[in-house]
């Protein structure tokens, strides 16, 4: 590890990372499961796949469904389901992301129709407001503001196919508080994603797009800190991978000439050289970060808040290669697996990370 400061930014760098995992330990068995196994009155639909969890003051989970949010007991016992599809006060079209702020107010951002909505901790709709833009990945801040991306692209001079983003930080009540910092905006190459991705805790947002392995943290104003790199580039992807996944994006009932034509299609996309170096970030209450590998998404690497290196752990053994990580706590875990026909199961797992 080698640690610089440059300008007031603490920059943390790696040439590479400690391939050790076991620092890191899950439960084998989890504290609940959400819905209770007898349970098929609260099943989650199986269409949302941006699915979040906060956990309330008392405990009680809250989980966001495509159009509604769903409640549970601290011992994974459904509740209430809240919400509707719609446009107007109180209903969704499509949530995107669900975070809780300082207040105990819940912040749901639909995707579908640019507004924003915030929510007692009993359920109960208090307002809604509309942004002007995108909320990217874990835009959602403990304050109540709201991390927006401006339509106006920023060209980067000589870094072809990439450009930053003016990004501005919006009050609870709809109105601009002050721009944030120019971030990079998102990447489609068919089956390969690179976007921006945040996450904040006490005061501190860390942003990272994949390109390369460095996160960036922020004070809330918009000043920089920290940076946590790893040197090298991300792994490369080969022209047999790409030609695997792009047969992969084609559903199955295509045959034929249609088949061919949608293989051919996807096969003009421009592929990348390389994959991104990691897909989400996440927070946990002792202002460690956890990020997730792009290639191996349930392996999950965390730094402590002045970016040292603390460990890996794979979630893989849970329910395979395909579990999320919704929610991480001090102490507790709360992920997502998938049966055959899609429907999330949701389990609590005690976590142990030594200092």
């Amino acid at each position: 590890m080698h640690l610089t400061d440059s300008a007031g930014v603490r920059i943390v760098e790696y040439d590479s990372l400690p391939r050790t995992r076991a620092s890191i330990r899950l439960a084998a068995t989890p504290s609940f499961s959400i819905p209770a196994e007898e349970d098929t009155t609260s099943e989650i639909d199986p269409r949302q796949p941006w699915l979040g969890a906060v956990v309330l003051p008392n405990g009680v989970v809250v989980l966001n469904e495509r159009t509604a949010l769903i409640f549970y007991s601290p011992a994974g016992t459904f509740i209430r389901r809240i919400g509707r599809r719609g446009s107007g006060p109180g209903e969704f079209t499509h949530t995107r992301a669900i975070c809780l702020t300082r207040s105990d107010s819940i912040v749901v951002i639909d995707y579908s129709d640019g507004r924003v909505s915030v929510w007692d901790t009993a359920g109960v709709h208090s307002r809604s407001y509309s942004r002007p833009g995108s909320v990217p990945y874990g835009g959602c801040l403990s304050d109540g503001t709201v991390i927006i991306r401006e339509a106006a692209v920023i060209p980067r001079p000589g870094d072809q196919g990439y450009s930053t983003y003016a990004h501005v930080r919006m009050r609870p009540d709809g109105s601009w508080a002050h721009f944030f910092a120019h971030l990079p905006g998102p990447m489609y190459a068919g089956p390969v994603m690179r976007e921006l991705s945040l996450a904040e805790r006490g005061g501190v947002l860390y942003a990272g797009d994949g390109r390369l392995f460095q996160i960036d943290g922020f004070q809330l104003d918009g000043m920089q800190r920290l940076s946590i790199r790893v040197r090298g580039n991300p792994p490369a992807y080969t022209q047999a991978e790409w030609e695997r996944d792009l047969r992969a994006m084609i559903p199955s009932n295509e045959t034929g000439s249609r088949r061919a034509e949608h293989l051919a299609r996807l096969s003009a996309l421009p592929k990348p050289d390389a994959l991104p170096a990691f897909r989400r970030l996440r927070t946990d209450e002792e202002h460690r970060l956890w990020v997730q590998d792009y290639a191996r998404p349930s392996l999950w690497t965390v730094f402590d808040a002045r970016g040292a290196f603390l460990g890996r752990i794979d979630l893989s053994f849970v329910g395979g290669t395909g579990t999320e990580l919704l929610y991480v706590s001090a102490s507790t875990v709360l992920l997502a697996t998938r049966d055959r026909d899609g429907l999330p199961r949701i389990t609590a797992r005690a976590v142990e990370i030594p200092p």
